[in-house]
């Protein structure tokens, strides 16, 4: 409720010559996209373990005492999100 905005999908071939303005704003508190993924902790975000360190998805399932890491798109391996190692 309350979210009801004007709302517009182009493609490309919809842009050249065109003028498209935006408006974007910025969460106050970076979230996770994906619910039950991520734990809080002080620092900043850790990814949970989900069935082993292979599990793409790594769904919390209540576990929220073991974590695996990720990698960052620069291909850093990390630890904690934003801040990469602790």
């Amino acid at each position: 409720p309350g979210r009801g905005r004007p709302f517009s999908a182009y493609t490309l071939d919809q842009l050249p010559g065109k003028t498209v303005r935006m408006r974007i704003k910025l969460a106050d508190e970076e979230r996770p996209a994906i619910g039950n993924t991520w734990v809080k902790v002080p620092n900043g975000w850790k990814r949970c373990m989900g069935d082993n360190f292979q599990d793409q998805y790594a769904f919390c399932f209540g576990n929220y005492k073991d974590f695996s890491g990720f990698q960052m798109p620069d291909g850093r391996q990390c630890t904690i999100y934003p801040g990469c190692t602790e």
